[in-house]
C-alpha cells in the first residue's frame, strides 16, 4: 500500500520570485503568484465579499495589445471566450461572434 497525499483547495505551489529560464516559466509563476496574492489579500482585509478563482491558470480580461476584433482571441482569452458562449474553441476562430452580439 502506498501513502497517497490528499490535495485540497488550500494546497499551493510556493511563491516564485526566482529568475525564470523562459517566458513559459515566468507565465506559470505569475499565475501561481496571482492566486496566492489574491487569497492572501482577501484573508488580510477580511472583506464582506467572496473571491472566486475560476480556473486560476487562466487570466481573462482586457488585453491592451488588442487592436482588432480578431486579436481578442489571442492568448487565454481565445480559449475562454468561446466557452462563455457555449461554443467550441478552434484555433482558426475569429472574433466575428463578438461583433454579431453587439
Amino acid at each position: 500500500m502506498t501513502d497517497e497525499k490528499v490535495y485540497t483547495a488550500r494546497n499551493r505551489n510556493a511563491y516564485d520570485e526566482s529568475p525564470h529560464a523562459d517566458e513559459a516559466q515566468a507565465y506559470a509563476a505569475s499565475k501561481v503568484n496571482a492566486l496566492n496574492d489574491s487569497e492572501q489579500w482577501i484573508d488580510a482585509k477580511n472583506t464582506s465579499f467572496d473571491l472566486v478563482n475560476i480556473h486560476p491558470p487562466f487570466v481573462v480580461g482586457r488585453d491592451g495589445a488588442v487592436t482588432t476584433p480578431k486579436d481578442v482571441l489571442r492568448g487565454t482569452n481565445g480559449v475562454i471566450l468561446p466557452c462563455s458562449r457555449c461554443a467550441r474553441y478552434r484555433q482558426s476562430d475569429t472574433a466575428s461572434w463578438l461583433l454579431d452580439s453587439q
